[in-house]
């Protein structure tokens, strides 16, 4: 029986692409998921108005949400300021007691001004807590783990906003979602252990300041362009929340396609993001038409794609080039703009209710404008967040079998051979063959950089690719597969 165009089509793209995808998740060590779920970081505040307060309490003029917001920003620069490695496992674990005694205290207090300070001081501590877990996150996985981690928190938002839109219950599934962040984390919290990252802390680092200041450029853009919109975009309704939520799903699942296939994911993502909220704006400035500003939350679910890119960078270039005491300066520097914006924001919006719409698009556009501007850098930096296409160095057929010649010289013939096939039959690119034949020489990783005339994190990025490719765990598995009795 022939088969249809459809089924033909899928099986195709699962032939193609399956591998791919099987190959990155072998990065992740999946008994460190504790330090992936950065629920600290979800948007915490979505919604929250109508579900803990019974009113709309407002203390010097400023709403309630707004003061959370900036006690959770004081709270994580504040807070994480008194945090050393000596200390930071206990000190991690009574952040995270105190989160969950005010969280539970609110839950009882939901009515006026009490109501504000109970929550603030929930989300002050909240803060100090997901400070502590953005600092795990960054130092204690690799960047597939922070990938996945990210995703995993967005798909957690999306899979609630759809809740929401079913309508069923939606007072006690909203404070289950809330519930079921600050449990989440506490419970990492108390599971983590200073081995897993305390090596990588330590290690010496060559600073890259523009990599940095990258990093942070569209950190803040993601952070700021969405907060805007988070204040016009209204009170939600069924039919916005299922749309944010049905969109939220297709980004997640692109972000995850573009990061295990494309492996140039970061630099696709950021461009989503601007795209997709620059149109959410320009829908909600030419048109008061409820069919196109539902589409316009409707675009506000590329808002996923973009907390996803941007904490897979925040951790990646954090492990890279900061070392602790300089993770506690940034981190203290970004929440305080962030807390400053919060108050101007929370100041000026009931002041601005016509033009803020008009206002958050030329914002998002600037931002946008600046991250076009330094698309050459960008479209470099962000290349798989570890790796530069100049690091990509393609060795011509003769020349690197003259190299394998030269180096298998002592080596027995069966061994060559075998050798030869493997990394042939398992697709082996010209440089992870030349350094699996120089490890087999029994080089060293400063050795291979020395004789090769890269980086020694280059070499790295290639033998980890080459050991992925050939199923084994290290270079003792290498030798076991290579040299084998005959």
């Amino acid at each position: 029986m022939k088969k249809n165009l459809a089924t033909n089509l899928i099986n195709g793209f699962l032939r193609a692409w399956f591998p791919k995808f099987r190959q990155s998740f072998t990065e992740i060590r999946w008994h460190r998921l504790r330090y992936m779920l950065i629920f600290a970081h979800a948007p915490l505040f979505s919604n929250i108005q109508e579900v803990y307060f019974h009113q709309d309490p407002k203390i010097a003029g400023i709403d309630a949400v707004t003061w959370m917001r900036l006690a959770f920003c004081i709270g994580a620069g504040l807070l994480f300021a008194f945090a050393s490695l000596k200390n930071i496992n206990r000190y991690s674990k009574l952040l995270a007691g105190s989160c969950a005694l005010f969280f539970t205290l609110w839950l009882f207090i939901q009515s006026g001004v009490p109501a504000v300070i109970v929550a603030c001081l929930f989300t002050f501590f909240y803060g100090g807590t997901a400070a502590v877990v953005i600092f795990h996150y960054a130092y204690a996985l690799n960047d597939t783990e922070r990938f996945f981690g990210a995703a995993l928190t967005s798909l957690y938002y999306v899979i609630f906003q759809l809740i929401l839109a079913s309508n069923i219950m939606t007072a006690f599934v909203s404070r289950l979602y809330i519930a079921g962040l600050v449990l989440v984390t506490v419970l990492s919290i108390f599971s983590y252990r200073v081995k897993d990252y305390i090596d990588v802390v330590e290690k010496p680092r060559k600073r890259e300041n523009k990599q940095i200041g990258l990093m942070l450029y569209f950190f803040f853009a993601y952070h700021i362009v969405e907060m805007f919109y988070t204040y016009i975009q209204g009170a939600s309704t069924t039919t916005t929340l299922f749309l944010n939520g049905i969109v939220g799903v297709a980004v997640f699942s692109l972000a995850t396609y573009l990061y295990f296939y494309a492996k140039f994911n970061l630099w696709h993502m950021c461009n989503l993001f601007f795209g997709g909220f620059l149109i959410a704006y320009v829908l909600r400035i030419v048109t008061d038409s409820e069919p196109m500003l539902y589409v316009s939350r409707a675009f506000r679910g590329f808002e996923q794609i973009g907390f996803i890119a941007s904490y897979t960078l925040l951790g990646s270039v954090l492990q890279k080039n900061v070392s602790f005491r300089s993770f506690k300066r940034i981190l203290i520097a970004t929440l305080n703009v962030f807390s400053l914006t919060y108050i101007i924001l929370g100041i000026l919006i009931p002041r601005l209710p016509i033009n803020l719409p008009m206002i958050a698009a030329i914002v998002a556009f600037l931002f946008f404008a600046g991250f076009l501007l330094l698309s050459p850098i960008y479209a470099d930096f962000l290349y798989s967040g570890n790796k530069r296409p100049e690091d990509v160095v393609i060795i011509p057929d003769a020349k690197l079998k003259s190299v394998e010649k030269e180096l298998f010289a002592s080596t027995p013939l069966s061994v060559k051979t075998r050798a030869d096939a493997l990394m042939t039959e398992r697709n082996l690119t010209p440089r992870e063959r030349e350094i699996v034949t120089l490890l087999m020489q029994g080089y060293l990783y400063k050795h291979c950089s020395s004789e090769l005339g890269i980086s020694i994190e280059t070499v790295k990025f290639h033998a980890r690719n080459a050991y992925r490719k050939l199923n084994v765990a290290g270079r003792s598995e290498l030798f076991s597969i290579f040299l084998i009795d005959e």
